[in-house]
């Protein structure tokens, strides 16, 4: 649902609210998982979109303290987290949602679903604003008096047609001297005989170093007790191409969905053991 500007003054605060003067036009950034099934920096719309060309966009970037982030499952955000994940990278269409080309869907779409049934819009800016691996971003559009607020998640896509639009080619590898993956022992045991896997996903994810790097803001679970580290120059050479997503995560389709073992530089387990 979109609505008109109120020209009188205040803050936006979202839809449903009826109030779009003032302050409008934020946009709240935010962004992974692994092979079995898997995080940067604030992202933004790409203004050279087709979509940003004609409509003014506006972006709010913000900090987050990894020490806050919700840990326990039951939580209601935690909940509300992993259901806007789910229908935003893998079943917005099924669930009747029209979803962009990049991956945006409206947030009064979003909200008319039954599984989010009473969840109202600051509970998502709240989510978007406080998830550790920045998964989603937020933005608020106003074009000809009509302010819309979109959503989407920065990657992990499983979606035919929906494509991350915002992803940035590497072309340099000295850029990114570490790229790991982080899995657990039980999926290890399967990659090393049939190589890393992006599964039903578009892309396999890497992160740019451990879980809790200071470096590393998505692209591992906290979870994660083996790491595979990635040759990237020799996997290049072998034009094998890889992207850095919105959020820093590094991304690849391998070949034909496979990033083959001699890839490997090594794989060792958290207690520095070396499996391979």
């Amino acid at each position: 649902m979109s609505r008109r500007v109120n020209r009188g003054g205040g803050n936006s605060k979202g839809p449903n609210r009826g109030n779009y003067g003032g302050n409008s036009g934020k946009g709240y950034g935010g962004g992974g998982r692994d092979d079995s099934g898997q995080k940067g920096s604030n992202s933004s719309v790409n203004k050279s979109s087709s979509y940003a060309r004609s409509e003014t966009e506006y972006n709010y970037n913000h900090s987050y303290d990894k020490s806050t982030h919700y840990a326990r499952n039951d939580n209601p955000i935690v909940k509300l987290s992993r259901s806007l994940s789910n229908v935003l990278r893998h079943n917005a269409i099924k669930e009747g949602l029209k979803i962009r080309p990049d991956g945006y869907v409206k947030v009064d779409d979003l909200m008319r679903l039954p599984r989010f049934r009473g969840t109202t819009f600051e509970k998502i800016q709240q989510v978007v604003n406080e998830n550790d691996k920045q998964r989603f971003h937020l933005f608020e559009r106003k074009s000809e008096g009509v302010s819309t607020w979109w959503i989407r998640a920065n990657q992990g896509h499983s979606m035919v047609g929906v494509k991350d639009l915002e992803l940035i080619q590497i072309t340099n590898p000295s850029e990114f001297p570490q790229v790991i993956h982080g899995t657990n022992l039980e999926s290890w045991r399967k990659i090393e005989s049939h190589g890393l896997s992006r599964m039903n996903r578009n892309h396999i994810h890497f992160a740019v170093g451990r879980y809790g790097d200071a470096n590393v803001t998505s692209g591992m679970r906290a979870s994660c007790d083996v790491f595979i580290y990635v040759n990237v120059p020799k996997a290049m050479a072998d034009n094998v191409k890889f992207s850095r997503s919105a959020n820093g995560v590094i991304l690849t389709e391998g070949i034909k969905g496979i990033l083959e073992k001699k890839y490997f530089l090594k794989v060792i387990d958290k207690y520095n053991n070396v499996l391979y």
